[in-house]
This record gives structure tokens, C-alpha cells and sequence, in this order.
């Protein structure tokens, strides 16, 4: 991570003294407190404020903004946000409002009201950052059990089709996605992130020297300028003057309102994050799956089926693995008289495939032992592979080396996971002396058997 500023650093002017436009209380309904432990700060509405950008050392403002959103008002979708949201138990809470100001200069002003209130907690909200119900209420409890740590944030992204992470494990090295987005993820620590979703220390923040939050803008020694965002500053100022330490939450996804566009931007579900989310609770991303759409409703590859069931001989004892909602296992028992058994992950698919009278038991593939492929002479894998990470995928057709295998996947699909058909390819010729590769339309159709076993 990055130390102090380096060069000659200029801060943009900012007010601190003014009062915030608007400060609510709401106190704990189970018992009163004399201070609010958290002191939720937000600006509000557009900031059209003419010295956007003032460069600090040669006062020129160098770009305006024009205004979308009349000033005090916040979006709906935010208003219906917050009806949702779940405190921390017995905590008394306060809201700090301010309109018109630049990002930084509402920040600056509503930091130093809050302070005055004594709070414990300083929580930093964007009025167009719509959070999880329990997202304060797990920060709130993250820090207060983390004693070394003194501010934690959620995720958001950036407000564009092609959206990143607002969040920074290093100076100058763009959006980090190192990450398992999710339930599951592991919070860790960062260099920087925005403020839209930011809860803080106050003894952190007592620390820093003023301006608390202010643009600046560093020259060298060739004159050269390097802007530093308030917010990035404000995430170096909590390690380099308060000692302390910034995490992340990657459980805490949130999205970003566009008010302009009328369409909120969060973590696409192709974004290495949220992959990396999936591989690690591939049952409960399973079982979310089902239930949304229904197990009746899953999709069907005819022409893919097809392929797998000429390979398989006649009356052979088959393992789908990922069986799904059954179909592969009915056509290969109708059409090829195959004795078939089905293991999936989610107990809604195997619940679905037992009021089939269809053979199925429950298991995560990452746990697959020999014993369960031992009474089998084909395996068959459809559509399933590239939603395993590679080393899944390896120790899953190490176990199946003995049999049989046969498996699909999707060339033109955007959730292959990095599994193209070359890559399948060269995988199975790593596990099977005797590899055919078949592709019609879009789906490949790739089979594997060692010498010794029944023939391709």
C-alpha cells in the first residue's frame, strides 16, 4: 500500500464550520442514550457547486456541473432502501443531511457537526448507494469485534455498462476483483474504496489531522500534477495518521442508483468476484438457483442429449453427475434401457427428480469419493464442468478415470468459467488415453475412456 503523500500537496478549501442542513435523530426504542453511537452522514442530491475541480494551486476551476435532481431530495429507490434496514441492537442513531455541496465539502461539514454529538461511530452513506438490510448491522458488528481495524466498507461499483468495483488493494493498480463476493467471502483489508458505503471509527477519525475530507492535488519536481479524491485520501489519512486499518466486506453488495438513467449497477454475474462467490458455495447458489426459476422450468439441450445418449451403450449403468431435473437420466433410460442414478447438490433438483421415481441423492461434487462412481459404467456431466473451478474439475474426472466419461459444455455461453472447448479437450486427454471431441451447433460433446475400459 501506498504511504503519505509524497510531493507538494495543495488541499482544495474546504468549509467545515457550517451546519448540516438537516439532522434527525433516532434514538434506540429499547433504551435512551445521551450521544448516538452511529452518526450516519450523508450528502444529498446533486452538488452543482461552480468550483468542482478548483485546482489548489492556482484557484482555477477547471469543470461545472449541471443539475439532474432537485436539492434535499433523495431517490425513491433509496427512501424504500432504508425502510428495510436493520440496525444494530439497542444502538441510538443520528442523521446528518447536507444539500448543494461538492461531495468532499458536504463530508467535511457533516464529519465535524457529527463530532460535536460524541458518537462512536461515524457512517458514511451515499444517497444513491442502496445497501443490504443487514449491512450496517454486520460492519457495526465486524468492527466492534475487530479492535485493530478502524473502518470497513461494502461493495459497489462504478455507475457503467461495463461497472467495476469501487474497490482498491493498491495505489495506481485499478478496480481490485481478487475477491469471493457474497455470503461466504472473507472481509480483508484494502488501500482504498469510495464513500458511499464507509462506516468508520470516531477515535479514527479524531485522529486525522483537518481537513478530514478534501481533493488534493500533489506536484513533483517536473510540475506535474497527481489528484488525489477526497476519498482516497481519506482511506490513506486512516493508515498513515490514525495508525489504522481499512477492510472490506464482500458479503456487503450493494448497488448504485444512476438517477439519470433509472437503473441501479451492482457486481455483474460474470465478474470473477461473483464466480469466485459460486465456486465457494456452489449448493447454496444451487439451491437460490432452483427455487428462483423452478427445477421444472430448467433449461433443456436436446440436441446435446442426444449426442450423450448415442454414446452410451445399451443397458449400461450410468452416474449423472449434476443431474438437475432429471432429463438426461430419462432419455438414457427410455432410449438406451440404462440403469441410471443421479447426484446433484441442490436438495431441490433431487427432490424434484424423486417425485420422478428417478434414482437421486444429494451431493456436492467437490466431495465426490470413488465409492460413489464404484457401480457405475458411464458418467455423464452435462453443462456441469464449467461451473467448477479448475481444480474440481481435475480431482472430479480423476475419481471418474475408471469409467466411462461423458461430458458437455456450452461454447457460446458467457458462464464457461474459462472451459472452452479446446480447454476441455486438453483436459480430458489428461485423464484418458482415448479422448473424441464433438461439436454440434453451439455444444461440444467430449468423451473419455482408458485403455481396458469399454470402448468409445
Amino acid at each position: 500500500m501506498a504511504e503519505a503523500l509524497q510531493g507538494q500537496v495543495f488541499t482544495n478549501k474546504v468549509e467545515s464550520d457550517a451546519e448540516p442542513a438537516l439532522i434527525v435523530e433516532r434514538r434506540s426504542a429499547i433504551k435512551l442514550a445521551d450521544a448516538p453511537k452511529i452518526a450516519v452522514c450523508m450528502p444529498c442530491g446533486d452538488k452543482d457547486d461552480p468550483n468542482y475541480f478548483t485546482c489548489g494551486k492556482c484557484g482555477e476551476a477547471h469543470q461545472q456541473v449541471s443539475s439532474r435532481r432537485t436539492k434535499g431530495l433523495v431517490p425513491l429507490h433509496w427512501a424504500t432502501n432504508h425502510m428495510q434496514i436493520v440496525s444494530p441492537l439497542n444502538c441510538s442513531l443520528s442523521y446528518y443531511f447536507e444539500f448543494g455541496r461538492l461531495a468532499a465539502e458536504a463530508r467535511e461539514v457533516l464529519t465535524h457537526r457529527a463530532l460535536q454529538d460524541n458518537p462512536q461511530y461515524i457512517f458514511y452513506w451515499d444517497d444513491d448507494v442502496l445497501i443490504p438490510p443487514l449491512a450496517l448491522y454486520n460492519m457495526h458488528q465486524f468492527l466492534e469485534t475487530h479492535p485493530d481495524i478502524g473502518a470497513v466498507c461494502g461493495v459497489y461499483t462504478t455507475r457503467e455498462e461495463n461497472c467495476e468495483p469501487v474497490i482498491y488493494k493498491e495505489h495506481g493498480q485499478g478496480a481490485y476483483w481478487g475477491f469471493a463476493a457474497g455470503a461466504g467471502g472473507e472481509p480483508e483489508e484494502i488501500f482504498s474504496t469510495g464513500a458511499g458505503c464507509l462506516l468508520v471509527k470516531a477515535s479514527v477519525i479524531k485522529k486525522m489531522e483537518t481537513p478530514y475530507w478534501a481533493d488534493a492535488q500533489e506536484y513533483n519536481g517536473y510540475d506535474q500534477r497527481v489528484t488525489w479524491g477526497h476519498d482516497v485520501r481519506f482511506c490513506v489519512k486512516i493508515k498513515t495518521e490514525a495508525n489504522s486499518k481499512l477492510y472490506m466486506m464482500p458479503d456487503t453488495l450493494c448497488a448504485h442508483w444512476d438517477a439519470a438513467k433509472q437503473q441501479a449497477f451492482m457486481l455483474p454475474p460474470e465478474s470473477p468476484p461473483m464466480k469466485r462467490w459460486r465456486m465457494m458455495n456452489w449448493r447454496q447458489y444451487w439451491s437460490e438457483t432452483w427455487q428462483g426459476f423452478g427445477v421444472k422450468n430448467a433449461p433443456r439441450y436436446p440436441e446435446a442429449y442426444y449426442k450423450i445418449v448415442q454414446e452410451i451403450p445399451q443397458g449400461a449403468r450410468v452416474l449423472d453427475l449434476g443431474c438437475g431435473s432429471g432429463v438426461l437420466m430419462q432419455q438414457a433410460h427410455m432410449q438406451r434401457g440404462a440403469v441410471v442414478h443421479g447426484y446433484d447438490s441442490s436438495g431441490e433438483a433431487v427432490t424434484y427428480c424423486k417425485a420422478l421415481f428417478l434414482n437421486t441423492d444429494e451431493l456436492d461434487l467437490r466431495n465426490l469419493k470413488d465409492e460413489h462412481v464404484e457401480a457405475c459404467d458411464v458418467v455423464t456431466l452435462a453443462f456441469v464442468l464449467e461451473h467448477l473451478d479448475d481444480a474440481v474439475r481435475d480431482r472430479v474426472l480423476e475419481t471418474c478415470k475408471g469409467k466411462k466419461v461423458i461430458a458437455s459444455i456450452d461454447a457460446k455461453a458467457d458462464y464457461n468459467n474459462g472451459l472452452t472447448p479446446k480447454k476441455l479437450k486438453k483436459l480430458f486427454q489428461k485423464h484418458f488415453s482415448n479422448v473424441q471431441c464433438v461439436r454440434h451447433k453451439q455444444y461440444v460433446v467430449c468423451t473419455g475412456v482408458n485403455d481396458g475400459e469399454p470402448g468409445i
